[in-house]
């Protein structure tokens, strides 16, 4: 009987286990845990385009504009865009000519090497220019120079005073590609066409080139 007794007790603390175990709470499963938190992506910045490199084709020089010269300040020729400019020898041989197409201040820089201005704004200039094959005896028996040079620059603000700072710099150079740049050195019997970028602390005022050594072309800044 005491056996029996305990086998009893024994099937009875089972059945207390196991409706123990019933009585509690669920056990978490998969579809009651939290949701994880969703990933927020980084949106990929698009870049901006390199504006299309623009390449100037030669044309025709227009003939020299007649009427009464106009000088500035120091001189120099007063000039036009579009206009016609250069130097003639006193039979009337035209020994150089040049022509400045376009004038835009604050361009869009075109090569993927550009930088920001050094001294404020970029002023780029569209021109062509040619030098006759008689500038190689006309420099040799003096008075002239060997080629036509459109690198060199000068510059006036808007109250006549002239601007100290370099008018071409490495900024300035970096903002088109080669392909667009003109070549500033255009030696007898050879034609140029392109562009130069002039770095400046102004936008109003006017622009000089100066050619043959001392001789002066004025351009307005609009």
């Amino acid at each position: 009987m005491k056996v029996r007794h305990l086998e009893v007790l024994a099937v009875a603390a089972v059945a207390i286990v196991t409706l123990a175990g019933c009585s509690g709470e669920p056990a978490p499963t998969e579809s009651s845990a939290p949701a994880a938190a969703p990933v927020e992506k980084t949106p990929t910045p698009t870049p901006t385009p390199t504006p299309t490199p623009t390449l100037l084709e030669w044309v025709e020089f227009p003939a020299f504009p007649g009427g009464d010269a106009q000088f500035d300040a120091r001189g120099y020729l007063m000039k036009q865009v579009g206009q016609s400019a250069g130097l003639l020898t006193e039979d009337g041989t035209i020994m150089l000519r040049f022509m400045v197409r376009g004038i835009t201040v604050d361009p869009e820089c075109t090569s993927p090497a550009a930088v920001p201005p050094a001294n404020g704004h970029f002023v780029r200039i569209d021109l062509q220019g040619e030098a006759a094959p008689e500038l190689a005896a006309a420099y040799e028996e003096g008075g002239w120079t060997g080629e036509l040079f459109l690198e060199e620059w000068e510059a006036t603000d808007a109250n006549g005073v002239s601007v100290n700072t370099p008018t071409v710099t490495p900024e300035s150079i970096a903002c088109l590609t080669d392909a667009e740049m003109i070549d500033t050195t255009v030696d007898p019997g050879q034609k140029a066409v392109g562009s130069i970028v002039l770095d400046l602390p102004i936008t109003q005022g006017s622009i000089s080139i100066i050619v043959n050594g001392d001789e002066g072309y004025t351009y307005t800044l609009d």
